[in-house]
């Protein structure tokens, strides 16, 4: 994957993609990806548009094959990771995501994929690997409970949230 300067020219171009798809026209953002070069496609930035793209055009499977192609070559940033495992929810795929943010912990560590991962668990009915890990989160990131709290994937843990003295 390449992240160096776009070729000249390139910018103006995905300028116009990106319009294209602020504006919904996914068609229009279609055919101008296309028209890229093909010397430029393995560029990180044209192949974020082209992802969202795919989205916008209900290639969810293809989306999904190039966040996990993009994820691979960049183990480390964890926003790739969290972005794959919510486009394989997405597609029906929950085990797979799971399977996902387990591999990418292993990566990359953070709180947010390991709360996507106590989600994802509850959300599987997984209760108790899912409480486990929840509260081993909230012990050592205490401000993501807000959150937790609102979320409707994990109702079946909520009685963690409630205080001793209720």
């Amino acid at each position: 994957m390449n992240a160096d300067p776009l070729p000249r020219g390139l910018p103006l171009h995905f300028e116009r993609i990106r319009g294209f798809l602020d504006l919904d026209m996914m068609e229009d953002a279609w055919r101008e990806l296309d028209a890229v070069p093909l010397n430029a496609r393995d560029h990180l930035s044209y192949r974020w548009l082209r992802i969202t793209a795919c989205l916008g055009l209900d290639k969810h499977f293809e989306a999904t094959k190039m966040t996990a192609e993009i994820c691979s070559e960049y183990p480390e940033h964890e926003e790739n990771w969290l972005f794959l495992a919510n486009l394989l929810v997405k597609v029906g795929f929950l085990d797979l995501a799971i399977e996902t943010l387990t591999g990418a912990q292993e990566q990359n560590d953070s709180p947010d994929i390991r709360y996507e991962l106590a989600a994802n668990l509850c959300a599987s009915g997984k209760i108790e690997e899912a409480r486990d890990k929840l509260e081993a989160l909230l012990a050592v990131h205490p401000l993501h409970r807000d959150k937790a709290e609102d979320d409707p994937r994990l109702e079946p843990i909520a009685d963690i949230f409630l205080d001793d003295d209720e």
